[in-house]
């Protein structure tokens, strides 16, 4: 698993955002933007989220909430693949991975019960995707 060369550069871009200074939800946009990388953005001018197209190579709208309400799938990177990642990682420090390890526990945790906080995590989002000009 962590041979993949996309997992580990997932993992090195995401330990710099797990960390006690960032709420869960925050953590997860990060996650979502690092996943979605440049397809998914939002335009504060309308207030609108778009996603491109890879194959029609064009902007479509998008509704957000398909995010918000499928992010429940996000558990696994946090309760597994980060995990596995930092067991082998020599790059951190023993209290750095512990600190890792708990909040990731503790995002997975919140994930699989359900207690994300929704508005939270789109506002977030908005900061985190946003982009200041229409397209």
């Amino acid at each position: 698993m962590l041979n993949d060369e996309d997992i580990i550069n997932l993992c090195n871009n995401m330990v710099k955002y797990i960390t006690s200074d960032n709420n869960t939800e925050t953590i997860i946009g990060y996650l979502l933007r690092e996943i979605k990388e440049n397809n998914l953005i939002y335009i504060n001018l309308n207030e609108s989220w778009y996603y491109y197209d890879t194959s029609n190579k064009i902007w479509l709208n998008y509704d957000f909430r398909k995010i918000l309400f499928n992010s429940e799938n996000l558990y696994n990177f946090f309760n597994e693949i980060i995990i596995n990642y930092l067991h082998v990682n020599n790059d951190l420090t023993k209290n750095n991975k512990n600190q890792i390890i708990r909040i990731s526990k503790r995002i997975s945790g919140a994930l699989l019960n359900r207690n994300i906080d929704y508005n939270k995590l789109e506002k977030a989002c908005k900061i985190i995707f946003s982009l200041n000009e229409n397209i």
